[in-house]
């Protein structure tokens, strides 16, 4: 349609006439709608964060590859899947305000996921959701609903004998006398000296009661370790 067209259809009525009320609503609906994605944004991937902590999955990338496609097996991916549409919603929104015509929609995006991550970095530093979970009521049990728990064989034990060759004897939470089999091809990170008492935490595969690791690592301290585990250890008295 050329300029001169437009111009006879609205000389002739043919254009509908929308008052400055009809476009301040609108404008105010798209504001709404793109603070409402936004803050959703920032929330669910503030909580995405807060479960990975609180549910003890960060021990596992410290397990090398192995532990390390263990975690992002674990994650939260319906939650993270959300966050990400929620993002690309409040940035097919912020264009109608900010039009980015000579800049990429990679542009636009990273300067909402640097926005969201932020965000979310101060809620987990304030401990907000901390809060909410211990003083409102029902917010705890709607959290736990969300609980993601660590792998199956990520198991935890202490060691009853020193470490050999092949491997040592452990117990488990439970008292459970349990073999830890050990082979060259076992990671261990940081030492590979085990003693009597030390706290262990493997990654590997059980049958009955032998734990094939595939990656261990010694704790002598629990206070870097996820609450999970260490409310498991204080519960059975582990920790002298």
């Amino acid at each position: 349609m050329t300029k001169k067209d437009a111009l006879e259809q609205i000389a002739h009525g043919e254009v509908p006439m929308r008052s400055r009320w009809h476009f301040t609503f609108q404008a105010a609906l798209i504001i709404v709608a793109l603070i409402i994605a936004l803050a959703a944004a920032i929330y669910l991937a503030s909580f995405i964060f807060f479960i990975i902590d609180r549910d003890g999955l960060l021990i596992l990338p410290r397990f090398g590859w192995y532990g390390f496609l263990e975690f992002v097996l674990a994650l939260p991916w319906a939650i993270i899947l959300l966050s990400i549409i929620l993002i690309l919603a409040a940035e097919r929104l912020s264009l109608r305000f900010f039009p980015i015509y000579a800049r990429p929609v990679l542009f636009s995006l990273t300067t909402l996921l640097i926005i969201v991550v932020a965000a979310s970095a101060i809620i987990i530093r304030t401990h907000v959701h901390e809060t909410l979970e211990n003083r409102l009521p029902g917010v705890r049990d709607y959290y736990a609903q969300f609980d993601v728990p660590l792998p199956t064989d990520v198991y935890t034990v202490i060691a009853d004998t020193e470490s050999a060759q092949s491997g040592i004897t452990a117990h488990d939470a439970t008292g459970a006398v349990v073999y830890v089999a050990l082979y060259p091809t076992t990671n261990f990170i940081g030492s590979r000296d085990i003693d009597p008492d030390d706290v262990l935490v493997i990654l590997g595969s059980r049958t009955g009661n032998t734990i094939e690791a595939k990656s261990i690592q010694i704790l002598n301290t629990l206070m870097s370790w996820p609450e999970k585990i260490n409310s498991e250890f204080k519960e059975d008295n582990w920790m002298k």
